[in-house]
């Protein structure tokens, strides 16, 4: 290979990592899996004539036969063979330490963090010639013979040369990556109006489409084509407000020649139609807690003036930043003042948050509701909001498209949990909190019909546990979000550290799934529609 072509991939590495093989698994048992839990050498998996689901720190990937999957120390690896599993899968363990230097008494190794040029999911470019190392790999790795073993770990040498060669374009180096990503998103925000296609953006960034695509995903949260879409669709609503323009014409101005693609594209993104959205945006309403928010975007109105100083509330901040004119705090003064300038035509709040006589003062700014919190559920919440807005058809008919969609995930999950008892519990700094009906918990126990241990009925939002009482619950499935400042590694490293987490149930029948975190501390329409969308995707996973 010629040199130039390995420093500029970074595979220049190579020269410092000395390999070698540890274990080696063909796997024929249809009901393999590889429970979940942090790897702790290079993990290395081949599907030959086998689909494979693979999830990493909680991404799912799907394995279609013909393709390679490596996982580096230290990820949080769940790994499964589908059930039409023919054989034709290969599990390689490996080490890959880095040479530090010589001295006199010997070379020195280091076991730093692992240098590994690539990582994730590799197309092989031949499957055939793979599929026969791997079993002359196999062959020799079982043989008594030490020169037979050799030769295994050499052919093992030679089929990552082979996965390094077919992943040769994703090699690129992180450093300079990171720069041609900048690039083509600048190069978007300056000409989205243009018919702007991934092989256009991957060639100005000098790289494949797949790595393109992986890279731009990683580095911004959200996909190329997604963030040309937030580019185009925030442009629309600035000519929207400003101007009397008609729809098609606005839509060929921020690059949408099809003016009910654009349409499509706008429902997707903002979750309303734009005509909807022009109606609603007349009307300036401002949502003064932070469930109010939830609240509204289900009556297919985003706010004009709201609370975006929460840390749970980025997703709001990336995908309405250009509609909440008025961001309000945690300071009352601070807020009446914003809203007199702002001159909303409705407030919306929530009274076990707002103090009686600054819901009065806000009374003067303009017609105000708040929402009984403690007296009602999120369903009736909304009712009562749009009753006072006037649209109260809109809440029922959000409620019944809601009821569908948790009737039909409630028939793909049954088969899956069965009579499995179900518990969230939220670890923060050193605290352990297991949450109630009053809270996302309800998708799983009202909505999904999921059995609820004995001692979770009797919690209302939230309550602390130790690690020890999380024992008394004795659920058989746990959902876990962590929610402070340690890695998922460090996490998940305490836990497996702790003989009462061990001895848990749900820990020892391998029934613990990771689900995101801080979204889930609203108790509203939209959020609670959310969760049961992840729900769905988590017992599925």
């Amino acid at each position: 290979m010629d040199e130039r072509i390995i420093r500029k991939t970074g595979y220049d590495m190579l020269d410092h990592i000395w390999i070698k093989l540890r274990t080696l698994t063909c796997i024929e048992d249809k009901g393999w899996r590889l429970t979940l839990d942090f790897v702790q050498s290079h993990t290395l998996m081949i599907a030959i004539s086998s689909k494979l689901k693979v999830v990493v720190d909680g991404r799912i990937c799907f394995l279609n036969p013909g393709n390679a999957f490596i996982c580096l120390p230290g990820q949080l690896v769940q790994a499964s063979a589908a059930e039409e599993h023919k054989g034709g899968l290969f599990l390689f363990q490996f080490d890959a330490v880095v040479e530090a230097g010589s001295t006199e008494s010997g070379l020195e190794l280091s076991r730093q963090k692992s240098v590994f040029p690539i990582s994730g999911e590799i197309s092989l470019a031949d499957r055939s010639s793979i599929s026969s190392l791997c079993s002359t790999i196999s062959g020799n790795m079982q043989s008594d013979s030490a020169l037979d073993r050799m030769r295994g770990q050499a052919a093992f040498q030679d089929l990552l040369c082979r996965l390094l060669q077919d992943a040769l374009p994703a090699a690129v180096q992180d450093h300079a990556s990171e720069a041609l990503m900048d690039r083509t998103r600048t190069y978007m925000e300056q000409h989205f109006s243009r018919n702007i296609t991934i092989d256009e953006l991957a060639e100005m960034a000098g790289v494949s489409r797949y790595y393109y695509m992986r890279t731009f995903k990683l580095q911004n949260g959200r996909s190329a084509m997604d963030y040309l879409s937030e580019l185009r669709i925030n442009q629309a609503k600035v000519l929207m407000e400003k101007t009397k323009i008609r729809l098609r014409d606005i839509a060929k101005q921020v690059g949408y020649n099809d003016e009910y693609y654009f349409i499509r594209k706008f429902k997707q993104q903002v979750g309303i139609p734009p005509a909807t959205y022009i109606k609603n945006r007349q009307r300036k309403v401002a949502a003064y807690s932070f469930p109010n928010i939830g609240q509204l975007l289900a009556l297919k109105i985003v706010p004009f003036a709201a609370p975006m100083d929460h840390s749970w509330t980025d997703l709001y901040r990336r995908k309405y930043q250009y509609d909440v004119v008025t961001k309000l705090s945690h300071d009352y003064e601070f807020n009446r003042e914003a809203l007199r300038t702002a001159r909303p035509d409705y407030i919306i709040g929530i009274d076990h948050f707002v103090p009686i006589d600054e819901q009065e003062k806000l009374k003067q700014v303009a017609p105000a509701f708040f929402v009984p919190w403690l007296k009602h559920n999120w369903r009736e919440h909304l009712r009562l909001t749009s009753e006072f807005l006037g649209i109260s058809s809109a809440a029922e008919q959000w409620i019944e498209d809601y009821e569908r969609k948790a009737k039909m995930i409630r028939n793909q999950v049954k088969g899956v949990v069965n009579s499995d008892t179900v518990m969230i519990v939220q670890m923060t700094e050193a605290d352990f909190y297991v949450y109630g009906e009053r809270s996302i918990a309800d998708v799983l126990y009202s909505d999904l019909q999921l059995n609820c241990p004995q001692q979770v009925k009797g919690i209302d939002t939230y309550q602390p546990a130790t690690l020890q009482q999380l024992g008394d619950y004795d659920a058989d499935r746990i959902l876990l979000m962590f929610t402070n400042e340690r890695s998922l590694q460090e996490n998940w490293e305490i836990l497996q550290r702790n003989e009462a987490w061990r001895a848990l149930k749900a820990v020892q029948n391998h029934g613990v799934a990771l689900i995101s975190p801080w979204m889930w501390f609203e108790y509203s329409a939209y959020t609670q529609e959310r969760f049961l969308s992840e729900a769905s995707a988590v017992f599925k996973a």
